[in-house]
């Protein structure tokens, strides 16, 4: 269950920008897999379908009608682990299709990418 709330830009919709809110609650399914290979490194993939029930919320209220939409989320990692040292690279990107009534649907994508550097430290105990 998640809340939704997209601001639109003032500068691309001077006339029109307003703020969307929802409420979401979706099922979700999908499949990871981690393949290792040599002595350090790491690929990993995920992927994830979904359906979400929705209904959008206004200052009135919270609309009487539930409308259903797909999810998508795909993620990728690839890692390098040495005995102190481990190096990473993470993708994720995201679809939601959202749909605010029979006059709006709003299609979400988000993507990002991280790049991990980690340093171990080991602690001796007495």
């Amino acid at each position: 269950m998640y809340y939704l709330r997209i601001r639109s830009d003032s500068l691309l919709l001077k006339e029109q920008s307003c703020d969307l809110r929802s409420c979401n609650v979706g099922v979700n399914g999908g499949y990871a897999y981690n393949y290792v290979f040599g002595r350090h490194s790491t690929l990993f993939a995920s992927g994830m379908i979904g359906l979400n029930a929705s209904t959008p919320i206004f200052k009135e209220g919270i609309s009487d009608k539930i409308h259903l939409s797909p999810v998508f989320h795909f993620k990728g990692a690839y890692w390098l682990n040495y005995d102190r040292w481990s190096f990473g690279i993470t993708a994720t990107y995201n679809i939601i299709h959202h749909s605010l009534g029979d006059e709006m649907t709003v299609y979400v994508h988000t993507r990002r990418t991280e790049v991990v550097v980690m340093r171990r430290i080991w602690v001796k105990k007495n």
